[in-house]
């Protein structure tokens, strides 16, 4: 939770209400899921560094092939974007999921191309979830979006949340960051 910027462990979850999506059948067994919160395990995995995943402990996602996640992350977004693709007709646009170390720097580097302007995220390069595998930015187009709404009613079946410190009105609200929060 602390690599989320949470640190009281609390991701905010909409009730899913009315609306929500088409059930389909899961085959990715304990990948899909309500988010497991504090039992996630958010410190990462497989004895690697973040942001140093090997390819081969990574996979990528069907539907954005430039794309590649934790494993279990990513078959659940793989039936997460089933359901969104049933509900509107198109497969959820993933602008970034998985994030070396090296870019992360980048992106906190100024004079670097890639620059997004001090710790992207909001985290000391090298500490993202995205460097874990674990976290995904979703072309959501904005906190009043259709995309944006449907995620906030339906992520948390496949294991999803918008962390807290994302929220909109926060320091760094981002509608676009989504997290796997279920222990890989």
């Amino acid at each position: 939770a602390n690599q989320a910027g949470d640190t009281d462990s609390k991701y905010y979850i909409k009730d899913p209400g009315e609306g929500s999506s088409k059930e389909t059948s899961s085959s990715t067994g304990e990948a899909v899921g309500e988010p497991q919160l504090e039992e996630a395990q958010q410190d990462g995995w497989g004895g690697h560094s973040n942001g140093e995943i090997p390819d081969s402990e990574l996979q990528t996602l069907s539907f954005s092939p430039e794309n590649k996640m934790n494993k279990k992350a990513a078959a659940a977004m793989e039936e997460m974007n089933k359901a969104y693709k049933a509900d509107n007709g198109s497969d959820l646009t993933i602008n970034e999921a998985y994030r070396d170390c090296a870019t992360q720097a980048a992106y906190a580097t100024p004079g670097n191309p890639l620059y997004q302007g001090g710790n992207a995220a909001g985290y000391p390069p090298c500490q993202s979830n995205h460097g874990w595998g674990l976290a995904v930015d979703i072309n959501v187009g904005g906190f009043d979006s259709s995309a944006y709404n449907w995620l906030k009613a339906n992520a948390h079946k496949y294991g999803y949340v918008h962390p807290a410190w994302a929220e909109p009105g926060t320091k760094k609200s981002e509608a676009w960051h989504w997290e796997y929060a279920r222990k890989v």
